[in-house]
């Protein structure tokens, strides 16, 4: 609704059987709302959250597989120290890009600070904070271009498949971004 290209990920913690991973994109993928490639081109990326739990990388592999046939970029998401003790980041690496994290603290932080870039193959979106703003935001650059996946000349108000939830949040920035100024206020 803000004009801004948006994604999708999903918590993927102690998914490890091929029977989990069908029972968890069956339920999240038919929800996604950011657009899906069409005619050769990719769409909007589903990141798989691995960051914590069990892991099986043939399992990751499959569900980043299953993304790609739903017409989305598939991504794998974590910390590389975390990938590195928990799934063979290599074989994930070699066939779907990163979005990986790696930053010196909590601080918030409004530019990255290459000193702590995880050094690894394919990483197509390098996270630098979870403190963008006080509050919380992640702070990301995009090193490829794959956040324009999906958006036609990467805009947001033109995607290619049905996105009620974009309407809605016009319309709730319609509602609380207009004020009719009246007499008395200061």
């Amino acid at each position: 609704a803000r004009g801004q290209r948006a994604h999708t990920y999903i918590w993927w913690q102690n998914v490890t059987t091929y029977a989990k991973a069908d029972h968890v994109l069956n339920y999240f993928l038919p929800k996604v709302q950011t657009p899906k490639g069409a005619n050769g081109n990719k769409g909007s990326i589903v990141a798989l959250d691995v960051e914590s739990g069990a892991q099986n990388t043939d399992v990751i592999l499959y569900a980043c597989e299953k993304i790609e046939q739903s017409g989305h970029t598939a991504v794998v998401y974590g910390y590389k120290n975390y990938l590195q003790n928990n799934t063979n980041l290599k074989a994930i690496s070699d066939r779907y890009p990163l979005w990986m994290a790696q930053y010196p603290d909590y601080s918030v932080r409004r530019y990255p600070n290459y000193n702590y870039f995880p050094s690894w193959d394919n990483i197509g979106i390098f996270q630098f904070t979870s403190t963008y703003v006080a509050g919380g935001l992640d702070g990301n650059v995009d090193l490829t271009g794959i956040t324009d996946n999906g958006y036609v000349n990467g805009n947001s108000q033109k995607p290619k498949t049905e996105t009620p939830a974009t309407e809605q949040g016009k319309q709730i920035h319609k509602d609380t971004h207009n004020y009719t100024v009246r007499s008395g206020d200061s």
